[in-house]
């Protein structure tokens, strides 16, 4: 059997990631990408030993939300000072499809491992770092019942790239993975090919989602990898609890309070005025004075924390600055300054509130740029959507659901 296990693929084998559509699905896979990238920020990539990546995604506590506990592969480590070593980073993505701008990153270093079986290819970490409200967080819910998913998806981030989408309109089948020593008989779904995407070295460990993006289970390898078929991904309800010993199993780490499921968890939600699949059909150059401004709306009294800003080219002069401010009937709620030599160009960039402001109902978000030098500048990108054209801006929000425009 010609099959794979991410870690070790890295030392040897190369395979070409990208994109494969297919030709049946109409508009529908672009409508799914935008769905799959509301939740990118649940994933995350992980660099061991700065030799080789694997995936992981944040798995939801039933009794303390938030904790840093990330699901992964077992055959990913190798040994402790894999864990002493690793990197990892959320939000290492394109920002839009196909497109240049890269989103905002933050990363963590070192992790402990609560728990893992070799035997079914789950690993569970904690990281020493909480992660911060600016990196919009999600934390997956699980069910420990094995039911089959109709609709998938995986979300995963190939060697040392941006993180990539796959999804498959077809049932995945149970099967028993032979990359394994002593695997578990019929202990993985088998995705026999994806409607869109690929997975490939460094995906190991990526999440297998079902319909409601809930953890079903994590990529292990292979059998076909040159055609990029027969992809193995560990099943989540063994990893609950099929070992007794609560450091070979989840339930005891993800469910202390017996409840055999739970729903996902944000601490923050990011509004978007764009989609993933939105294009720039310009970027529009702002000189001193310049100001730009989009029109937001939440239903509920929400608590703003920060504006993510998209910049393209800008030029490298000290004296520039951009000013965001919240405004709501014309009136100015809440402004924060921000010197331009902060800002990293062709990337999206998030300036905080130190006090954030609490709103409901419609308001806007203007940027402003100010310089001291009239040959200063920075360009901002923008896309044409049905009745307006908007510039790409984003809120980091409390309470507030995430908002998408249909085109």
């Amino acid at each position: 059997m010609n099959s794979f296990i991410g870690k070790y693929i890295a030392t040897g084998l190369w395979m070409i990631t990208g994109i494969v559509f297919a030709s049946d699905l109409g508009a529908q896979p672009l409508k799914i990408l935008n769905q799959i990238e509301n939740y990118n920020s649940s994933t995350c990539q992980m660099i061991f030993n700065g030799s080789y990546t694997c995936s992981g995604v944040l798995i939801n506590n039933t009794q303390d939300q938030g904790r840093p506990l990330i699901l992964t592969a077992a055959h990913c480590l190798g040994s402790e000072e894999d864990l002493n070593s690793i990197v990892v980073i959320f939000g290492k993505r394109k920002l839009l499809k196909d497109q240049a701008y890269g989103g905002l990153e933050w990363s963590s270093v070192g992790a402990s491992l609560l728990s893992l079986s070799k035997e079914i290819d789950f690993a569970l970490l904690e990281l020493e770092s909480k992660i911060p409200v600016y990196v919009s967080p999600i934390y997956l819910g699980w069910n420990k019942k094995n039911s089959q998913p109709t609709l998938i998806y995986s979300i995963h981030s190939p060697d040392f790239e941006d993180t990539q989408y796959s999804f498959s309109i077809a049932k995945p089948s149970l099967a028993t993975f032979g990359g394994l020593s002593n695997t578990v008989d019929f202990g993985h779904w088998k995705v026999d090919q994806w409607a869109q995407g690929i997975t490939s070295l460094g995906s190991s460990g990526a999440p297998l989602l079902n319909s409601n993006f809930e953890i079903i289970g994590g990529l292990s390898g292979s059998t076909d990898w040159q055609n990029y078929k027969s992809d193995y991904f560990f099943r989540f309800d063994l990893a609950y609890d099929h070992f007794s010993n609560t450091a070979n199993q989840l339930k005891a780490w993800v469910d202390p309070d017996n409840s055999g499921s739970t729903g996902h968890y944000q601490p923050a939600h990011k509004i978007r005025n764009y989609q993933f699949t939105s294009s720039v059909i310009e970027t529009v150059k702002l000189i001193n004075g310049a100001i730009i401004t989009e029109e937001f709306s939440v239903s509920d009294d929400s608590k703003i924390n920060g504006v993510y800003i998209t910049v393209g080219e800008m030029s490298n002069y000290s004296g520039s600055t951009v000013t965001v401010a919240l405004s709501r009937n014309g009136s100015k709620l809440y402004a924060e300054e921000t010197s331009t030599l902060e800002l990293s160009p062709y990337s999206e960039n998030y300036i905080p509130f130190v006090a954030p402001p609490l709103v409901s109902g419609k308001f806007s978000i203007s940027l402003n740029f100010k310089s001291t030098d009239s040959s200063a500048y920075i360009t901002i990108p923008k896309t044409s959507m049905s009745d307006l054209t908007s510039y790409f801006f984003a809120l980091n929000s409390n309470k507030a659901r995430m908002i998408l425009f249909d085109y």
